[in-house]
């Protein structure tokens, strides 16, 4: 699969991260993300998509 080509006049978005030095800043666990309502949004919406595109599902525990 191939990407669009570029529209004149627009640039990579990894180019234009170099050339502003942002940083994108991650929690240091999942306590912190947890606790964050950006990084709680995220999580469940990457848990949908798994659960959207039959990535695998979610089993009990084994006893042993």
């Amino acid at each position: 699969m191939e990407d669009d080509p570029p529209i004149r006049g627009t640039r990579l978005l990894s180019n234009i991260y170099q050339r502003c030095n942002v940083a994108i800043c991650e929690p240091i666990d999942h306590e912190e993300a947890i606790n964050d309502p950006k990084w709680k949004k995220e999580m469940k919406e990457e848990l949908y998509m798994f659960e959207k595109n039959k990535t695998w599902e979610l089993i009990d525990v084994p006893r042993d």
